[in-house]
């Protein structure tokens, strides 16, 4: 097998046609190969040819390269961004700047290890996040890391308090005054590095996106070293600000959560949900209890169980994944109250359950029961009321 080229490069230019981009690849590697998207949510590649030839997508998100190709080439279908929301993971043009997103329009070949950078060539845009290096070129992340975001022509504003470094990547400078105060946002990351014990140097970097819409959803999305998060011009009550700041806390729990073993998707969204309104609370009493209400009662209209849907997600059906961000969160405020009948906090376990927890093939908890000193009687009951569909209790 022919030794795989030094450095891939990824060179972005403008397109005369409107909201389209062009990516060629220089060296292409002579062995050709499995060209796909890391972390495929919808592809926004089109047109991909080698030496002139169209190749198909197939299936979504992945290209056959053949061998000794010399031009190898893409364009990527920009969206509307303000119609986009962040969780979407998509490529977007908003008024004067752009989010391009790795996982959507910058496929990689799956079988080629070598070292791979993102130049942007494109005189009219300034590359926000992340800084290029010497080079002019931004690493691409491999196939086990979280996704590669671009900003470019944003605005920076950055606030350093203690071990934290927050900055926010800004699409408008206008929207500042409509965002979470930075202060509070710091304030609320403290409390989750303590009652994660992290005691390291952390830099949380926020990228803000203008969304149309009537509300806010509930999720954003972590890249590399990145947070993504919207807004709405409309929506500036302190309800609305308290949504978007678990959003934000959310996300950053996610960032800490790399400092311990993987875990089961339901079990990472569970807790960054649970933990990031907790966060809330501790910034705006009153709107994050609200919050914390919100999304026990919407736990309710999922009647399967976390352990059930966790399977479906797993094989590709992510139709209840909203549970995790719901039902997960009434599970752990459960197992919190639980807790407390003996003076006890599940925040004096997090640790340990964030570093000791062994799962089996579904994404059970094996030992949840042993971290946390519960009896028999209580982990069945929650393990009924949370973690097992109605067909499957009858089997414990």
């Amino acid at each position: 097998m022919a030794t795989p080229p030094t450095h891939i490069g990824y060179s972005i230019e403008e397109s005369i046609e409107p909201n389209i981009l062009t990516v060629r690849m220089s060296p292409v590697p002579s062995q050709g190969g499995i060209l796909t998207l890391t972390h495929c949510v919808r592809s926004q590649v089109t047109n991909l040819t080698c030496d002139g030839e169209t190749i198909i997508e197939r299936p979504e998100g992945s290209w056959s390269i053949p061998e000794d190709v010399k031009d190898l080439r893409w364009k990527i279908q920009l969206k509307e961004g303000k119609g986009v929301e962040a969780c979407e993971q998509q490529s977007i043009k908003l008024d004067s700047s752009i989010l391009l997103s790795g996982g959507s329009s910058l496929p990689q070949f799956k079988d080629i290890y070598g070292p791979e950078g993102v130049r942007i060539s494109m005189p009219t845009v300034r590359t926000i996040y992340p800084e290029p290096g010497q080079s002019q070129s931004i690493a691409l992340p491999g196939f086990s890391k979280p996704p590669l975001f671009l900003l470019l022509n944003f605005t920076e504003r950055t606030l350093k308090d203690g071990l934290i470094t927050l900055t926010y990547l800004l699409d408008d400078e206008k929207s500042h005054s409509l965002l979470p105060d930075m202060g509070e946002n710091i304030k609320g990351l403290k409390w989750l590095m303590e009652v994660a014990d992290i005691k390291t140097k952390e830099n949380f970097t926020v990228g803000w996106c203008e969304y149309v819409g009537e509300s806010l959803g509930i999720s954003g999305a972590t890249g590399s070293g990145i947070l993504l998060a919207n807004y709405l011009l409309s929506k500036t009550s302190p309800i609305d600000k308290a949504l978007m700041l678990y959003v934000v806390l959310h996300e950053a729990f996610h960032q800490l959560q790399t400092y311990y073993p993987d875990e089961p998707t339901w079990i990472q969204e569970s807790l960054a949900s649970y933990y990031g309104t907790r966060a809330v609370e501790v910034i705006m009493p009153e709107e994050g209890a609200s919050l914390m209400d919100r999304f026990q009662k919407e736990a309710d209209r999922f009647r399967k169980g976390l352990l059930t849907i966790h399977s479906a997600v797993e094989k590709g059906d992510r139709s209840e994944y909203a549970a995790f961000y719901t039902k997960g969160v009434a599970f752990w405020a459960e197992v919190d109250k639980t807790l407390r009948t003996r003076s006890d906090s599940l925040d004096l376990y997090l640790k340990d359950i964030l570093s000791r927890m062994e799962y089996d093939q579904q994404g059970d908890p094996v030992n949840l029961n042993r971290i946390l000193n519960l009896s028999q009687e209580a982990w069945l009951s929650l393990r009924a009321q949370f973690l097992l569909s109605k067909d499957e209790k009858k089997l414990f």
